[in-house]
C-alpha cells in the first residue's frame, strides 16, 4: 500500500496499492478512487535510487470533459539531499534544472516510450 500526502490539490489525494511482478521487472503503483483507476509503470531503481516512468490518468479537458493522458514521471530519494524543493516547481526555482534533467532523461535513455 502506498498514499499521497502533501499535495497542494489535497483534495485529490490518493492511495492504492503497489505490484512487483518478476515476469515484466517493473513497478506499478496503482489508485483506484471512485471507480477511476490511475497507474504509474515504473522501471526498477536506477543509480541513486532514482525510479523513472509514465503516469497514466486523466486530465481535464474542454468543459467536465475528461480525457487520457500519460505524461513521463520521476521519483527522486530525499534522502541525503539538504533541502529538497517539494510541490510544483518551475523555470527559474533552484531546483529546475536538475529535476527538468531528471524527466528529460526518461526518454533520452529508453526508460519509456513517446512514439510521435
Amino acid at each position: 500500500m502506498f498514499s499521497e500526502a502533501g499535495r497542494l490539490d489535497s483534495q485529490y489525494e490518493q492511495k492504492g496499492f503497489v505490484s512487483f511482478p518478476n515476469l515484466s521487472g517493473n513497478i506499478y503503483l496503482v489508485t483506484i478512487s471512485d471507480g477511476q483507476y490511475r497507474l504509474a509503470l515504473l522501471n526498477r531503481p536506477s543509480g541513486g535510487g532514482t525510479i523513472s516512468g509514465i503516469l497514466v490518468t486523466l486530465a481535464a479537458g474542454q468543459g467536465a470533459q475528461l480525457i487520457p493522458a500519460a505524461v513521463p514521471i520521476t521519483l527522486v530519494p530525499v534522502a541525503g539531499r539538504p533541502e529538497p524543493q517539494l510541490g510544483v516547481v518551475h523555470s527559474g526555482d533552484p531546483a529546475y534544472d536538475e529535476y527538468r534533467a531528471c524527466v528529460d532523461r526518461i526518454a533520452q535513455c529508453g526508460f519509456a516510450l513517446f512514439p510521435c
